[in-house]
């Protein structure tokens, strides 16, 4: 039997906070709420075993406007054609290769400090996440390519900002009308995108012709081409995918976790002495992160509050039924790992910033879907294990090397999408604290 159907609300597009209205909603009309959209009826499942039942199922795939940024890329493409692709780059992924990273992350890293220095940034204020993005994009752009050139990287980092703050992630359909009907960003969009594709295409074809130990990722993208199995367009999807969910969600990440941080010293104090404690005068390596507890909590208990990935959004194939509510074919689902991370039921005082939430004994019990910040089921984010490694590496050096200061009257309301921004942005100030060690 059918549940009783769920009061519909009006579009949220004209609320300055969505995603706190997301949770009022929450709180007066239960676990499963339905809205309108610019792209029609939402159905929102809050509770942890909506959630699974949502992303553990088949017949809920990826809408057709992620294709619009990232083709048939791993992000958007489903069925066969997705496992074919999963297979294909899983082993890229795993543990040993990504530990192999953790000199690209630690070097770069330090190369974005040493230019802090340089530019005597200390006192001035900085745009943490641009400054982050810029971070993240450099690596992963050396994770698939080797080596790149810093101006590729940072007219990639322009390109990329165009298309992040005018797309977002392609779920702003849930929350506003589609970008599709917005010629003036459409344009800008599909600007930005021509400039992704230039870059993409210079780089792939260095790759080509540079010796094969100097390639990155690409290199098992490119046999795929070569050996028929991928074509040159479907290259390209899998690198802009890799490129575009490979730094946002990163830079966001850390964003958070610095700003939260900032606003409570005492969290901070207890971190820069663990780190201190661990590397002392040591730059950072994979292997000290299983050292660095309290720091893996602070990171857990920030994506928990400001999960990287966000929200969801999937469309029935064909009708379906979820918690008892009937889902026609073609109908949109929305999880939301911001609501459902501030789920009562699961988390005590779900607003407060408790990093000790994460300690081991607190955690073993907990719903696999009450904390998922990387989604899960079968689109769990493949880079999941690579973030899990740059974000600690990064945020170990930056409290090892700087003290970071953010103004404290930032309201810190969220712009709704996949990867959370702040609508005032993150200005700091740095102070550094330690040298850098020499080049």
């Amino acid at each position: 039997m059918l549940a009783s159907l769920p009061q519909t609300t009006p579009s949220l597009e004209a609320e300055p906070d969505p995603l706190g209205h997301l949770l009022k909603m929450i709180h007066e009309q239960g676990d499963i709420v339905r809205y309108h959209s610019g792209y029609g009826l939402v159905h929102l499942f809050n509770h942890p075993d909506h959630v699974q039942a949502i992303v553990q199922n088949a017949n809920f795939e990826r809408t057709a406007l992620m294709r619009m940024v990232l083709g048939d890329g791993l992000l958007a493409s489903d069925g066969r054609y997705w496992q074919q692709q999963r297979r294909l780059l899983q082993p890229s992924f795993h543990e040993k290769c990504i530990h192999g990273f953790g000199h690209v992350i630690v070097q770069s890293t330090l190369g974005m400090l040493r230019r802090w220095e340089k530019e005597g940034a200390t006192g001035e204020v900085l745009e943490l996440c641009a400054e982050a993005r810029r971070l993240t994009l450099e690596i992963i752009l050396s994770v698939l390519f080797g080596e790149v050139p810093q101006e590729d990287v940072v007219r990639m980092v322009d390109a990329a900002q165009v298309i992040m703050a005018h797309v977002g992630d392609l779920s702003d359909v849930v929350f506003n009308v589609p970008l599709i009907i917005d010629p003036q960003l459409r344009e800008r969009f599909l600007s930005a995108m021509e400039v992704m594709d230039s870059i993409v295409a210079e780089l792939t074809q260095k790759a080509e012709s540079g010796p094969r130990s100097a390639r990155g990722i690409v290199s098992s993208l490119l046999q795929a081409r070569d050996e028929g199995v991928l074509t040159a367009r479907q290259v390209r999807d899998e690198i802009v995918t890799m490129i575009i969910a490979g730094h946002e969600t990163t830079a966001i990440a850390l964003s958070w976790a610095m700003a939260l941080l900032s606003a409570h010293a005492d969290v901070y104090e207890r971190l820069v002495e663990e780190v201190d404690r661990v590397l002392d005068s040591r730059t950072p390596v994979v292997d000290d992160l299983s050292q660095l507890t309290y720091l893996r909590m602070v990171l857990d208990e920030s994506m928990r509050l400001y999960p990287p990935v966000s929200v969801a959004v999937r469309q029935a194939v064909k009708e379906d039924t979820v918690a008892g509510v009937r889902i026609p074919a073609g109908g949109l689902v929305l999880v939301c790992s911001f609501t459902t991370h501030r789920h009562p039921d699961f988390w005590r005082e779900p607003e407060r910033f408790d990093p000790e939430r994460f300690l081991p004994e607190r955690s073993r019990d907990r719903h696999r879907y009450a904390f998922f910040p990387f989604l899960g089921g079968r689109h769990q984010c493949i880079g999941q294990g690579l973030v899990m490694i740059e974000a600690p590496l990064i945020l170990a050096l930056l409290l090892k090397h700087v003290k970071m200061h953010m103004p404290s009257g930032i309201r810190r309301y969220p712009l709704p999408g996949t990867a959370l921004r702040l609508k005032e942005g993150f200005p700091i100030t740095v102070e550094f604290r330690k040298p850098l060690p020499a080049c």
